[in-house]
């Protein structure tokens, strides 16, 4: 009785073993078909995000309704914030000035409009950096990023309230 009941597990356990054998071939065309599925959706997630990113005086060359990457300053013209009837940012960029050099107030800029939040560090002169899309020579960012500055600066020690 105790010796029919091994030989029935054993049996069991044959059977499963044998259902359960994959070819080496199978095995490898599994492997291989699951690299190209993970390659395929790691391709798809960074094909979005590996836009160029372009400077204001190059928009020129870019298709209207193309979507486009765009790192520029904060020109020194009217910023307006609105927040009724929705949250509305316009405001124009320019090139950063080169490394070292004055900002050129001549230079071309764009104008811009976000529909969103406008971020606590934005400010006229701030480096942004812009995802949108180009209509009608404005760009409409549905993505706006602000750059912090590269130093401290500490405030005026002159600018204190002195107490009475």
């Amino acid at each position: 009785m105790t010796s029919s009941t091994p030989r029935s597990f054993a049996s069991t356990i044959w059977r499963l073993g044998g259902f359960l054998r994959f070819s080496m071939g199978k095995f490898i065309s599994l492997i291989f078909a699951a690299v190209v599925v993970c390659g395929l959706l790691v391709f798809q997630a960074t094909r979005s995000s590996a836009t160029t990113m372009h400077l204001p005086s190059e928009l020129g060359g870019a298709s209207p309704g193309e979507r486009v990457r765009v790192a520029g300053r904060v020109a020194d013209s009217e910023v307006v914030y609105e927040t009724q009837p929705a949250l509305l940012l316009k405001f124009r960029i320019m090139d950063p000035p080169a490394e070292g050099a004055e900002a050129d107030a001549g230079g071309r800029s764009v104008a811009v409009t976000y529909r969103g939040v406008k971020p606590d560090m934005f400010a006229v002169g701030r480096d942004v950096i812009l995802e949108g899309y180009l209509r009608g020579g404005t760009l409409e960012a549905d993505q706006l990023m602000t750059q912090c500055p590269s130093k401290y600066e500490a405030p005026d020690p002159s600018s204190y309230h002195k107490a009475p």
